[in-house]
């Protein structure tokens, strides 16, 4: 992992994360450097890319290690994920819990998790800043795979309410959030994970036990619709609870640019 400080010495920030960014530094180079040219635009002290855990680290692991970090899988025929990981999406779902395990170690209370193409804004800390979280919270949403794209709907690009896959909750002084319902029939099942936060009640849930699952598929999946048509796991995900999002999402993937960690799949 590098660490490196990002901070804006030109502006004043009263709210900031840290930040986890999942990247390949040689083979996905101008993708690393797009991501960390808006994380200078953002802004932060404390960022940490995570550089290892690349396709050809994970190829190289030995059949007892491979077992050890994912030893049992979904069968995900909704989505055409064969039954075993590839190197490819092995690798990204390390990365993201690298930055679980590095989260828990530190000790901190949340952190920013972003994918390489995540158009993450750099307003990003001025629109939170508003946002207030109840207690149970282990991930708040902030990006979707369309930058127009209504909170916790996959149902095409023009915004749709987010009933009944979620229901709003009203802070006092701040903006409507919403926290998604376990167990709906409704989609999405899952979410992009190219941003969101991790707080660390759900980083150390997800700690407690290895890859099962694409990273977006572990931590989003609060219904047996994930699993599509295929043979029932004999296991659980455990995707953590407590998940909340804004009225509308603050960013998404760039859809100009090819690749990238989240589909290094061969």
């Amino acid at each position: 992992m590098r660490r490196t400080n990002l901070a804006r010495g030109d502006v004043h920030q009263s709210f900031y994360l840290p930040i986890y960014a999942t990247v390949v530094p040689v083979r996905l180079r101008e993708r690393m450097e797009a991501l960390e040219r808006r994380l200078a635009a953002l802004g932060s002290p404390s960022v940490t890319f995570i550089e290892c855990a690349n396709r050809e680290d994970v190829a190289a692991l030995s059949a007892e290690e491979r077992m050890c970090v994912h030893p049992r899988y979904f069968r995900m025929d909704l989505r055409g994920i064969p039954e075993e990981l590839s190197n490819g999406t092995l690798s990204l779902s390390l990365k993201h819990a690298l930055a679980y395990f590095d989260v828990v170690h530190r000790d901190l209370p949340a952190a920013l998790v972003l994918e390489d193409d995540a158009m993450v804004p750099a307003s990003l800390w001025r629109q939170l800043a508003a946002y207030h979280v109840p207690c149970d919270a282990s991930i708040f949403w902030l990006s979707a795979y369309r930058n127009n794209m209504g909170t916790f709907s996959l149902a095409g690009a023009a915004f749709r309410p987010v009933q009944p896959s979620a229901e709003a909750v009203h802070i006092p002084d701040g903006p409507t959030i919403y926290r998604r319902l376990e167990n709906n029939s409704e989609y999405p099942v899952i979410i992009s994970a190219a941003g969101y936060i991790i707080f660390a009640r759900g980083a150390r849930l997800m700690m407690t036990h290895p890859v099962y699952a694409p990273a977006d598929v572990a931590i989003s999946c609060l219904t047996p619709q994930c699993m599509g048509s295929g043979p029932k796991a004999t296991f659980e995900l455990r995707a953590p609870s407590g998940q909340y999002g804004p009225g509308r999402w603050f960013f998404g993937q760039n859809q100009n640019i090819s690749g990238g960690t989240h589909l290094l799949s061969i």
